[in-house]
């Protein structure tokens, strides 16, 4: 009986680590409140001052590992780092990643007015 049990829970783990490799599928965390914009051949960088506690965590484990963050423009995943400063949560995308998006950096601009997704990675 505990043998089957305990397939079963093998099976349902291995299904939901399935589930969550796909990033639309994961937990998201809405950052808003634009305070600070920058845009030049460094990069695009951007602050926000209301964020959830998750993503202050998040952003303070991520700058330890100086680990890459998975974040949604619009309907757009993109790749970019999280540094917590005195203003609140400066995001920071790379010029690279802002050219694949292949989208004008005036629309990410005005949906940055908005606010943006933090999408946490909770694989591990």
């Amino acid at each position: 009986m505990s043998g089957t049990i305990m397939n079963e829970l093998i099976q349902a783990i291995k299904q939901e680590r399935r589930r969550i490799e796909e990033p639309r599928n994961r937990s998201r965390y809405f950052m808003f409140g634009k305070v600070d914009e920058r845009h030049d051949r460094q990069g695009y960088f951007v602050t926000f001052e209301n964020v959830s506690d998750r993503v202050l965590r998040d952003a303070r484990w991520s700058a330890g590992l100086n680990a890459p963050s998975l974040f949604k423009i619009g309907d757009i995943f993109i790749q970019g780092t999280m540094d917590i400063i005195t203003k609140g949560i400066k995001v920071s995308f790379h010029p690279d990643e802002i050219e694949n998006l292949n989208i004008d950096m005036a629309a990410i601009k005005r949906i940055m007015d908005v606010g943006i997704d933090y999408i946490m990675d909770n694989r591990e």
